[in-house]
């Protein structure tokens, strides 16, 4: 269900973008890519039909609110019509974007996540599949608990302020598109699971990039390409490896480095959260204490 800005009256524009609080959009990768996951509260209505732009990406809206929402085809038959209740979903693929249509809405807060057309080719080749002949399937009002809660954690992990770093909703939308793949597509999209880890010598290359860089943020992609893997097969094979997703494994060696730095050296815990590639001083004791149990300052005192 997208609604262009520049299809809303100036007014609900204004709502619009009063209502993305910082904190509560993100832009994820390349700012250029239209690949977004926003956290909305009150969206204001459309009393009446207001016609959506072309879209070209995938898209999921998941309500948090109840609402109520119709779309049409432009000029055309009904798309859907349905009052909405916490947890209910709509699943757009591009073909649905590139149909014209229109649409109308009761106020309603929700989670929109818009995938780059390329999660789903990168999913696709992983599984061996072409993506150009793969026809995605829309759902309006549909239910499905798995990505309800990939959704959620996208928008408490965008609300918090990324505690764990942008790999871990990476992650998540990695996870997305290949259950997009496996459940919204019409013929046999079986994905066959990677047999084994990663080779030895490219394991010890992935978690030297990690280390020389543990300051910095990751994107799968960028690790995918020092394993010389697709996206999919490299989140498979480390897992294999190392018994962590990618995330998982980022946070461990960076509050191991915290401990070290803390121990070790009289820095102030703002720098070392900085070192260590978190923003704040705030996210490293988060981080810090769901993994140890004590924050960084208790351990400091307790390691002298």
């Amino acid at each position: 269900m997208s609604h262009a800005q520049d299809n809303l009256p100036a007014k609900a524009i204004a709502v619009w973008e009063a209502n993305f609080n910082p904190g509560s959009t993100a832009v994820l990768g390349n700012p250029l890519q239209k690949e977004r996951v926003h956290v909305v509260y009150d969206h204001p209505p459309l009393v009446e039909w207001t016609r959506s732009s072309y879209s070209p990406e995938h898209q999921i809206v998941l309500f948090t609110s109840p609402s109520f929402g119709e779309e049409r085809v432009l000029s055309g038959p009904q798309l859907w019509s349905q009052r909405l209740a916490p947890g209910d979903m709509l699943i757009c693929s591009p073909k649905h974007g590139a149909t014209p249509h229109q649409a109308r809405t009761e106020t309603g807060s929700f989670i929109n996540v818009t995938l780059d057309p390329m999660r789903l080719v990168n999913a696709c080749q992983a599984a061996g599949r072409d993506y150009a002949a793969v026809e995605f399937l829309d759902r309006f009002g549909t239910r499905d608990p798995l990505l309800e809660n990939l959704v959620r954690a996208m928008g408490a992990e965008i609300e918090a302020g990324f505690p764990d770093g942008q790999l871990y909703v990476e992650q998540l939308i990695h996870t997305v598109a290949v259950h997009l793949l496996r459940h919204y597509t019409t013929g046999d999209t079986l994905i066959q699971a990677s047999k084994g880890g990663l080779p030895g010598h490219v394991l010890r290359r992935v978690i030297e990039h990690l280390r020389a860089r543990i300051d910095q943020e990751f994107s799968l992609e960028d690790l995918a390409s020092e394993a010389h893997l697709s996206v999919y097969h490299f989140a498979r094979q480390f897992k294999a490896s190392v018994g962590e997703a990618p995330y998982q494994y980022l946070v461990h060696l960076r509050i191991e480095e915290a401990k070290r730095l803390l121990g070790e050296t009289e820095l102030p815990i703002a720098e070392i959260a900085l070192a260590v590639g978190y923003g704040g001083q705030a996210r490293l004791t988060s981080a810090f204490k769901r993994l140890t149990g004590t924050t960084p300052a208790q351990f400091r005192r307790d390691n002298r």
